[in-house]
């Protein structure tokens, strides 16, 4: 599993991994997954999510 959390002003992140959770905080969050059973919270400004994921 793949733990990323994120905190700051501008935070990218691409994930080709499963079982991916992702804590973003901030502004301005750019996320790309693509994989299964990702979790994924955001909590701040921007956050673009793309998911090719179930």
């Amino acid at each position: 599993m793949t733990r990323s959390p994120l905190t700051g002003g501008t935070n990218t992140v691409v994930t080709g991994n499963n079982d991916d959770t992702i804590n973003a905080s901030g502004s301005n969050n750019d996320i790309d997954t693509d994989a299964g059973s990702d979790q994924i919270v955001l909590t701040g400004g921007t956050n673009d999510v793309n998911t090719g994921s179930k």
